[in-house]
């Protein structure tokens, strides 16, 4: 069995990308959410809804604001609980 190679890690190193999958119309809730878990180092991925143009016309501004946001522009029909 190879031996696995340990890398250190720097705690300033670590960086986590999150992938939201939002629907609805609760911006409030949203942005409460983002505030709670934003972080600069971390990467935001964020898909909207078809559905929801006012959530996706109001979040598409957060990428010229936050650097490390995107909101995807290929927009799908989402189903609660599914994947």
């Amino acid at each position: 069995m190879p031996s696995l190679v340990t890398i250190p890690v720097d705690e300033n190193d670590v960086r986590i990308v999150f992938l939201l999958t939002l629907n609805g119309r609760s911006l409030r809730q949203i942005n409460r959410l983002l505030k709670n878990i934003y972080d600069p180092k971390h990467f935001y991925y964020i898909h909207i809804d078809s559905r929801q143009d006012y959530l996706f016309r109001e979040l598409i501004k957060l990428e010229s604001k936050l650097a490390n946001v995107r909101v995807s522009r290929v927009r799908l029909s989402t189903i609660w609980g599914g994947a």
